[in-house]
């Protein structure tokens, strides 16, 4: 479906009721969502030359994604979907300027488009590459929203990991916690990861766009657009940031798990010790050899025990004084 924007009497935007066939010289911006076949050849004629369809817009390299056309500029960036706080990967929209003329290819949902579709409306002096640097301004204003609940979830974990941990020495109740940290470390590595991935695709569109523009095409957009650089190289540094920090996290969580599996192997260890030597002497008074003085003795089974317990107790002051228990 593809939805036409045009400059009224007014000089604000409205959308045009006849879809593509009411394309015209007024025309500013068309934003197609999941183009047919159909609207994807009347978008060639339109804009003079074959525009990227699905299988084009999802190529990697760089020439595939930020290229000029017959005048036109084409720059795809990969936007973050509606449902971005889940570990979704990014999907690809494409952005093409001509001749005053802004055409947007995209095959998903994205809240930068949603926005931008409200508010264009009660807005006035709009022109392609206006709409375009808002789009974008919307764009990077979310991979910022997204940054920052992100950042808020990892100072909850790390509360969770360093300032209150779970209390007690029973590994049982240790663990579940721990397990619950490292699915939480792994979906925030995979959001965050899917975050940095759009970031670098805008600042190369950015960068792109700021190069190549014409000047005739731009105003105060210009200086919109150095600043959206800018921004998005803090948000880049950010994230690296973060990553970072979910990686000491992710080392810290797995050396606790390490540290519980230790005192459940020491636990079992001294249990071990301390059974040891009256095992010995179970073993001895069992061997049932006919000349063994204690066999016929009264006090023999007593003494027996009394002194099992008995290496048992030095076994136990022995590691104590030693400091392993």
């Amino acid at each position: 479906m593809a939805t036409v924007y045009m400059i009224g009497q007014d000089g604000g935007i409205s959308v045009g009721g006849g879809g593509l066939d009411v394309v015209a010289s007024r025309a500013v911006w068309i934003d197609a969502v999941s183009p047919s076949d159909a609207e994807l050849s009347k978008l060639d004629e339109i804009m003079g030359f074959e525009v990227p369809n699905r299988h084009d817009i999802t190529e990697i390299e760089l020439s595939s994604r930020l290229y000029r056309e017959d005048g036109a500029l084409v720059m795809i960036a990969n936007l973050l979907p509606k449902d971005e706080q889940t570990p979704n990967p990014p999907r690809p929209a494409a952005f093409i300027l001509r001749n005053g003329l802004l055409l947007t290819i995209r095959y998903s949902d994205f809240y930068s488009f949603e926005r931008m579709t409200a508010r264009i409306r009660y807005e006035k002096d709009n022109t392609s590459a206006t709409i375009f640097c808002r789009l974008i301004e919307e764009a990077v204003a979310d991979r910022a929203d997204n940054l920052e609940y992100s950042m808020r979830s990892m100072e909850i974990l790390t509360s969770q990991l360093f300032i209150h941990p779970t209390r007690g020495d029973d590994p049982q109740r240790h663990s579940p916690e721990l397990d619950k940290a490292l699915n939480q470390i792994g979906a925030m590595g995979e959001s965050v990861a899917n975050i940095r991935e759009s970031i670098t695709s805008l600042q190369r569109v950015v960068n792109y766009a700021a190069t190549y523009i014409p000047q005739d095409w731009l105003g105060e957009e210009r200086l919109v657009l150095i600043s959206l650089k800018n921004d998005l190289t803090a948000l880049s540094d950010e994230a690296a940031f973060f990553m970072n920090k979910l990686n000491f996290n992710l080392d810290a969580a797995l050396g606790m798990i390490n540290i519980e599996e230790s005192k459940v192997i020491r636990f079992l260890s001294v249990v071990t010790l301390l059974l040891s030597p009256p095992t010995l002497i179970a073993g001895i008074y069992g061997m049932n050899f006919d000349i063994m003085p204690e066999l016929h003795w009264q006090l023999g089974y007593a003494f027996a025990l009394v002194l099992m317990a008995g290496t048992a107790i030095a076994s136990i002051l022995y590691l104590k004084r030693k400091r392993w228990m």
